[in-house]
């Protein structure tokens, strides 16, 4: 049986339209500042204005073109496999000899036999670390216990 898990990355598609918000809002006060008063505050705030409604509006442009593949993560009979970015890396269950939830990141890491480790970040169908290490758990042969 495999179970598939999606995490989907945004790339900041999210805010995208908040940017878009704030420089139709800021672009017109921008340059109303610029063209009131030649004085050097003035014009200095006006194109500090003017210049960040543009670069809201051209990440906001860059976000929503943004195509960015969800990762995914496999959890077959003997193996999962991670998928991100267009790469691939498949982890036999065998070789995972702890499962170790880091609370700095927040992530769950894998130790391997050989050393190694691999780190799955939060968000695979909506799950926290230690919700993902108990799905972890029940696949692992060496009975990894909390």
């Amino acid at each position: 049986m495999t179970d598939e898990l999606l995490v989907r990355i945004d790339g900041g598609r999210s805010d995208a339209t908040a940017r878009i918000v704030a420089a139709v809002l800021t672009l017109p006060c921008a340059a109303a500042v610029f063209l009131d008063d030649p004085g050097p505050l003035r014009v200095t705030l006006g194109l500090a204005g003017l210049a960040v409604g543009v670069g809201w509006l051209a990440s906001s442009r860059r976000a929503l073109a943004a195509t960015t593949p969800p990762d995914v993560l496999r959890l077959t009979g003997d193996a999962l496999v991670l998928e991100s970015g267009g790469t691939s890396r498949t982890v036999p269950y065998a070789d995972v000899v702890d499962l170790d939830l880091c609370d700095q990141a927040a992530d769950l890491v894998l130790v391997l036999r050989d050393g190694g480790r691999v780190g799955l970040a939060p968000g695979f169908d909506g799950l926290d670390a230690p919700a993902l290490a108990d799905r972890l758990r029940p696949r692992l042969p060496h009975g990894i216990s909390r």
